[in-house]
């Protein structure tokens, strides 16, 4: 089960929009038992790839930095977020090829002419090549996340 905060799902929609006709992209973050996916916060990467109109690259130096400064507060990535500004929510060949933790969460923001905005989560289906599945998640507010 996916539970993320309702500001987050705003907000990433938001920087797609304004990326637009790039592709956005960063990383979620939060806490994880089991498999239940308690995403709490977003970090926005630049997207560095030659071609960001048509795919997202993220520094793996700040990916490496992001873990430290999380592993500081007892949290994790959880999950990867990028948009296809074509309006397709489905996997592309080069998001199949680079799937490849079975722990991650991909969650793609597919815009339409930079109106419309749709987000589906995927997850990598055990170890096997190329299959994945289709996850819900669950709005929550703050209330929520807080003990």
């Amino acid at each position: 089960m996916i539970f993320i905060r309702k500001k987050i799902i705003e907000k990433i929609k938001k920087e797609a929009k304004y990326i637009f006709p790039n592709e956005c992209c960063g990383f979620l973050s939060g806490l994880k038992n089991k498999n239940i996916y308690m995403i709490d916060d977003y970090h926005s990467c630049k997207n560095i790839s030659r071609k960001p109109a048509q795919e997202f690259r993220i520094d793996p130096i700040y990916q490496i930095k992001l873990q430290k400064k999380l592993r500081t507060i007892s949290k994790n990535i959880l999950g990867i977020y990028h948009s296809h500004p074509n309006g397709n929510i489905n996997l592309s060949k080069k998001d199949i090829y680079f799937f490849n933790d079975i722990n991650l969460l991909w969650f793609i923001i597919a815009l339409s002419k930079k109106k419309y905005s749709n987000i589906l989560v995927y997850m990598k289906k055990n170890n096997v090549n190329d299959e994945f599945l289709t996850c819900e998640y669950h709005i929550k507010n703050e209330k929520f996340f807080k003990r």
